[in-house]
């Protein structure tokens, strides 16, 4: 494993703390130049200092609440249960809280802990892929300036899926197939999308050795087992294997539905802008994903696809949150970076990033669901 020289590891500290204090100052601004959205100013309070609090809102209530209280059979607020978040997150958070006293804080030290661990192996992986410090460093950069990336210092699970997400497809790629399956393993216990990565590993892993069984691949059975957990965790405690599925379809009404049809019903609506937004932002990543596919891996192109496409699959619902989702597409951005670094671009993708990015996030502080 070629780990990053000193140098390198005080450029990607300093690039983390300049890029979240930049966050702060577009919340600072955001919150003392406009007046706060409603919904955001009556119900999301986990912190008395309000820079702080900024950084929790819509789902955060719901990992704070499997965090403090566990998970609870009986339905809350309009039906829905926290048995519809996956436990890795909200366990760490309550681990640590054990030590800070304060679950919101315990989540704010997870996620920029596991950011910064990502973006590490994002590096990494970078070296091992382009041979090229300036693309590595690039994607760090664009990772934390990418529009959305308030969300990875959040309290949410995104930090945790792109760190185990780039984990695993690092140890992959470094043919460490334990460590792949335990990366795979805690990032199928974050999110149930997390499952998906068998698809991309399985391609890259055909075009490698064929049909040739390799011993030390039964060790990547340990990425599934994460989602199996979980749902045997609902089983044993609700006496339903999938009651995780169930309570989103009821709680949150996803349902199975065509993605092409969700995006083309999404930037058809004119009743609501967030969904119009959203669905002209997740065109626009597809578009460009699809011009700069020359620059990845193809079973990383098909990682992204994967996680843009499921979401779509389950109705309307999620296009609020693709913001969200595409996030933690880290292939996008090496690809972006790969691009921007052949035609020495860098500077004015930061800038274009940077500038995204902290009106979103000060959207973000005043409440805006389409930002989270």
């Amino acid at each position: 494993m070629k780990k990053p020289d000193f140098l390198t590891i005080i450029k990607i500290c300093g690039l983390f703390i300049v890029s979240r204090l930049l966050i702060l100052a577009s919340f600072f601004i955001a919150l003392h130049k406009y007046i706060s959205y409603s919904v955001k100013g009556g119900n999301f309070h986990y912190f008395k200092n309000e820079l702080i609090n900024c950084f929790g809102c819509w789902d955060s209530g719901w990992y704070l609440n499997v965090a403090t209280n566990g998970y609870i059979k009986e339905p809350m607020m309009w039906g829905q249960s926290n048995y519809g978040f996956f436990p890795f997150y909200p366990w760490a958070m309550r681990i640590v809280a054990v030590v800070v006293h304060d679950p919101f804080i315990a989540g704010l030290i997870v996620s920029n802990l596991l950011l910064l661990t990502g973006s590490f192996f994002l590096y990494m992986l970078c070296i091992k892929l382009y041979q090229s410090k300036r693309i590595a460093m690039l994607a760090v950069g664009l990772l934390y300036f990418f529009p959305g990336s308030y969300l990875l210092s959040g309290v949410f699970s995104e930090s945790a899926f792109l760190c185990f997400s780039v984990m695993c497809v690092y140890f992959f790629e470094t043919d460490n197939y334990l460590l792949c399956g335990i990366s795979g393993f805690f990032l199928t216990l974050t999110r149930p999308f997390g499952i998906l990565i068998l698809l991309p590993l399985f391609i890259s892993y055909i075009y490698r050795y064929g049909i040739q069984f390799r011993a030390k691949s039964i060790l990547l059975v340990l990425i599934p087992l994460g989602t199996i957990s979980f749902f045997a965790y609902c089983y044993f405690t609700t006496g339903d294997f999938l009651f995780y599925v169930h309570a989103k379809q009821i709680g949150w009404h996803t349902e199975y539905a065509k993605p092409w049809k969700v995006l083309i019903a999404g930037l058809k609506t004119t009743d609501d802008n967030y969904i119009r937004f959203n669905s002209f932002y997740t065109l626009f990543w597809l578009a460009l994903m699809v011009l700069l596919i020359r620059y990845i891996p193809f079973y990383l192109f098909v990682w992204i696809v994967l996680l843009i496409v499921a979401p779509l699959s389950n109705g309307r619902v999620n296009l609020i949150c693709m913001p969200r989702y595409i996030l933690v597409c880290f292939p996008l951005i090496m690809m972006i970076a790969a691009w921007a670094s052949k035609y020495r671009l860098g500077w004015l993708v930061y800038l274009l990033f940077a500038v995204v990015n902290l009106i979103l996030s000060g959207f973000f502080a005043l409440g805006y669901q389409f930002t989270a």
